[in-house]
C-alpha cells in the first residue's frame, strides 16, 4: 500500500484562502523570491487555487525527511522536541494563523524543519552561526509563528544536499516582527478587502495582472506623468546604449591581450577574473526543413502556438 502523504493544513485551499500563513506572507509583503503580493492576491479572494503540491516529489521527501531531521536535531542539541500537528492562530489578529513543525520540550519555543538542494547552500551561514543568514522567506515565516504563538525564538534546522545538517537559533526581533505585521496589515486592508489589485513591481508582475492587451488595439492618451516616464526612459535608453558601446571597446581591448587564452588570473592569488572559451551549439535549420520537407512544416502536429505580449518604448 503507498504512503500518504498528508499536506500541511496551511497547505489546504480550503484553510488558506483568507488566511496569513507561514508560506504566503513574504509573498504578500513582497520578500518572496518565489511568489509576489498580486499572486497572493488572487489566491486570498480565492479567484485561483494553490497548486496541488500532494504528489510533488520534492514535497514528498521534505515531508518524509522531517522527522528524522527531527530526531537528529533533538539529539545534536540535547533537545526534546514534539511534533505538532495544529494550527494557531493569532490572539490579536485571527486571520493570522499557521501550522508550526515542533515545538522544544518544556520551553515556548518553536523548530522549523527544511530540505534544501546543494545548490542552495550559499543561502545559508555555516552551523549555528550567530545572527544567521537564511533565505528570506524562511526568516519571514518564522516571523510570522513568533507574532501568532508569542513565543520565545525559533530553532530551524536544514538538511543540504542530504548530508550538510545546519542548525540556526532566530531570535525574537520585535521591531521587525511588528513591522512584518503592519505590512501584512496594510496589504490586506488596502487590496483583499476592497478586492483591488496590488500595483505591479516588475515587468513580470505587470504581465501577470495584464496578461493581454485588448483584441481591438485600443489606444489611450498619455497622462503629465506618463510623458515624464517615457523621457525618462528615453534618456536612460541613450545611457545605456553609450554604456554597451564601451563596454564593447572594453571587452575587444581584453580580448586583443588575451590572443588565445582560454583564462586571465590574478597575479597573487591566481583567482579566475576572466574567461574566452571555446563552445558549440547545434540548431535546426528551419528555412532548409521548411525547403524539403513542407509537409511536416505545415502539421499541426509539430507546432507549438504561443501567445504573447511585447512592452516597446517608441
Amino acid at each position: 500500500m503507498a504512503a500518504v502523504v498528508k499536506m500541511k493544513p496551511e497547505q489546504d485551499p480550503e484553510v488558506r484562502k483568507g488566511k496569513y500563513t507561514g508560506s504566503n506572507v513574504a509573498g504578500c509583503i513582497g520578500s518572496s523570491r518565489w511568489s509576489h503580493p498580486n499572486k497572493e492576491f488572487d489566491l486570498l479572494i480565492g479567484k485561483t487555487i494553490p497548486d496541488d503540491l500532494s504528489d510533488n516529489p520534492y514535497i514528498k521527501a521534505g515531508q518524509w525527511a522531517e522527522d528524522q531531521i527531527g530526531k537528529r536535531f533533538a539529539k545534536e542539541m540535547h533537545l526534546g522536541i514534539r511534533f505538532v500537528n495544529r494550527t494557531y492562530v493569532s490572539k490579536d489578529w485571527d486571520l493570522a494563523t499557521g501550522h508550526i513543525d515542533a515545538k522544544i520540550t518544556g520551553q515556548n519555543v518553536g523548530l522549523e524543519i527544511k530540505t534544501a538542494s546543494e545548490f542552495k547552500k550559499k543561502e545559508y551561514s555555516e552551523h549555528l552561526t550567530p545572527n544567521p543568514i537564511i533565505p528570506i522567506e524562511y526568516r519571514c515565516q518564522i516571523n510570522h509563528y513568533l507574532y501568532i504563538t508569542g513565543w520565545d525564538y525559533w530553532w530551524l534546522a536544514v538538511l543540504i544536499g542530504g548530508n550538510d545538517f545546519r542548525v540556526f537559533k532566530i531570535e525574537r526581533d520585535e521591531e521587525a516582527i511588528a513591522e512584518q505585521v503592519r505590512k501584512v496589515k496594510a496589504f490586506h486592508s488596502n487590496y483583499v478587502v476592497p478586492k483591488l489589485s496590488p500595483p505591479a513591481r516588475t515587468p513580470e508582475e505587470a504581465l501577470y495582472i495584464f496578461p493581454s492587451a485588448d483584441p481591438e488595439e485600443k489606444s489611450i492618451d498619455a497622462t503629465p506623468e506618463f510623458l515624464e516616464l517615457h523621457l525618462e526612459a528615453n534618456l536612460l535608453a541613450q545611457e545605456m546604449k553609450t554604456k554597451k558601446a564601451r563596454m564593447a571597446e572594453i571587452e575587444t581591448d581584453m580580448q586583443n591581450m588575451m590572443e588565445d587564452a582560454t583564462y586571465v588570473n590574478t597575479p597573487n592569488s591566481k583567482e579566475r577574473i576572466v574567461q574566452w572559451k571555446n563552445g558549440s551549439r547545434s540548431q535546426l535549420n528551419q528555412k532548409a526543413l521548411r525547403g524539403d520537407m513542407p509537409e511536416l512544416w505545415q502539421n499541426e502536429k509539430y507546432i507549438n502556438k504561443s501567445t504573447f505580449r511585447t512592452f516597446k518604448i517608441l
